[in-house]
């Protein structure tokens, strides 16, 4: 990943305030933590995917006949 792509996706997390920095001992190190919308964003992704990943797993194992 280049460091331009990086730092667009953390711009990007901080101003939809799913991150948030924190403090770091090393001045020149940037440190974040996820925020309870972050987590809660993040677990609705997870069963979003693992649904998905489901159905595909019942689609490809013949159990619903390829129809979604």
């Amino acid at each position: 990943m280049a460091a331009g792509t990086l730092y667009g996706a953390i711009d990007n997390l901080l101003k939809q305030k799913l991150i948030q920095p924190v403090p770091s001992e090393d001045s020149r190190r940037k440190v974040y933590v996820i925020t309870e919308l972050g987590r809660d964003i993040l677990h609705q992704d997870y069963f979003r995917m693992r649904h998905m990943i489901e159905m595909t797993a019942m689609i490809m194992d013949g159990g619903r006949g390829g129809a979604i």
